[in-house]
C-alpha cells in the first residue's frame, strides 16, 4: 500500500532531540509523496527566541534516510543555542544568527553530534563571555615583552628564553565577563572535531582571523589565529615603545599570532611574540633590516662592555 499527504500543522513547540534547542510556536506546511519522501516548509516559529525559516526533507521515512535541512536564524541567545552542547554556555547573551545547509543521518542508533553533516555560516555580536578578552591579552603581552628591553626581544629571537615564551590569557585577564564584540565564521560538520573556518573575532581595538575547531563531545575549542590592533592603538604603543615596530605589518598594525584552546567557556589565550619576530625576520627585506639592526646594536653594545 502507498499513500501521500499534504497539509498544514502548528504546535507550541517542537523538540528535535536533545543535542538542538527546541522550537516554539510553530506553523509549517508539509507534503509525504507515495515515494516515502517527506517535505516541511516553516511558515513560523522562534528558536532560542529568534525567528526560523527554512525546509526541512527527509528523504526516506522508512527505513529512515537523511534529513536535510536548509534555512536560516537571525537574532537568537547565543548561550541557548549551545545549551544542549555546552550546558555552561546558556547564560551567555548577545543576538546571532546562521544559514545553514545541514544534514542528519537518521539511521544512526544514536543521534549526535556526530550524526551531523553539511556547513553551516554565523554571526553573532556583542557576547558576554569570560575569558575572551584579546584586546587585553594582546597589549598585555606587548606591554611586558616591550618592558623587558631589547634584550628581552632578542634573546626569545635567539632562543635563549626557559620554556614557552608564550603567555597564557590568566596571566593578563580578569575572570569577569568580557564582551566579543563580533565573532563570524563557517561551521563544517563534515569535520572531527568540528571544523571552524574562515573565522573573525573582534574584541576591543583587537581584530583576528583563522581557522579552529570546535569538539562539542568535550566542549572545547582549539583557534590558531592573526590578531592585529587596531591602527591608532598601533601608533600609541609603539611611541610608548619604539621596539614594537619590529611587529609592525605593511598597514601600520602590530599583528601577533595567538592560539586559543580548552573550554569554550573559560579557553587559554596563547599570545607568542617570538614567532612573530622570526615571521618578520624571515619576510620583507624592510623587517629583516630592522632586526638585523636591533641584533647588530646588541652585539657592539655586548663589545664594549667586554
Amino acid at each position: 500500500m502507498t499513500y501521500e499527504a499534504s497539509g498544514s500543522f502548528s504546535a507550541a513547540e517542537v523538540r528535535p532531540g536533545d543535542l538542538l534547542p527546541a522550537a516554539k510556536d510553530v506553523q509549517a506546511t508539509f507534503a509525504l509523496d507515495r515515494a516515502g519522501r517527506l517535505e516541511v516548509q516553516i511558515v513560523n516559529g522562534t528558536i532560542a527566541g529568534g525567528p526560523v525559516n527554512g525546509t526541512a526533507v527527509i528523504d526516506q521515512v522508512y527505513p529512515p534516510g537523511t534529513l536535510r535541512f536548509s534555512g536560516g536564524l537571525q537574532d537568537a541567545v547565543f548561550g541557548q543555542l549551545l545549551g544542549g552542547l555546552v550546558v555552561e554556555a546558556e547564560p551567555v547573551t548577545g543576538p546571532t544568527g546562521f544559514d545553514a545547509t545541514l544534514g542528519v543521518d537518521l539511521a544512526r542508533e544514536v543521534l549526535d553530534a556526530r550524526s551531523l553533516s553539511g556547513k553551516l555560516n554565523f554571526n553573532a555580536r556583542s557576547l558576554a563571555m569570560p575569558g575572551w578578552d584579546l584586546d587585553r591579552a594582546v597589549r598585555g603581552k606587548l606591554e611586558n615583552s616591550a618592558g623587558s628591553g631589547a634584550a628581552g626581544l632578542i634573546d626569545g629571537l635567539l632562543g635563549k628564553k626557559s620554556g614557552k615564551s608564550d603567555v597564557s590569557a590568566e596571566d593578563v585577564v580578569d575572570t569577569v565577563k568580557q564582551v566579543i564584540d563580533s565573532l563570524e565564521g563557517t561551521i563544517n560538520f563534515d569535520r572531527w572535531p568540528w571544523g571552524l573556518e574562515n573565522v573573525r573575532l573582534a574584541v576591543g581595538a583587537v581584530s583576528s582571523t583563522g581557522d579552529g575547531s570546535f569538539d562539542p563531545e568535550q566542549g572545547t575549542v582549539a583557534f590558531t589565529l592573526t590578531s592585529q590592533l587596531s591602527r591608532v592603538e598601533s601608533a600609541a604603543l609603539v611611541a610608548k615603545h619604539d621596539l614594537l615596530k619590529l611587529l609592525k605589518d605593511r598597514s601600520g598594525r602590530l599583528t601577533l599570532p595567538v592560539r586559543i584552546e580548552g573550554s569554550l567557556m573559560a579557553p587559554s589565550i596563547k599570545v607568542d611574540i617570538d614567532e612573530a619576530l622570526k615571521g618578520n625576520l624571515l619576510g620583507g627585506a624592510d623587517k629583516k633590516d630592522d632586526v638585523k639592526n636591533l641584533l647588530r646594536g646588541l652585539l657592539d653594545r655586548k663589545k664594549k662592555n667586554d
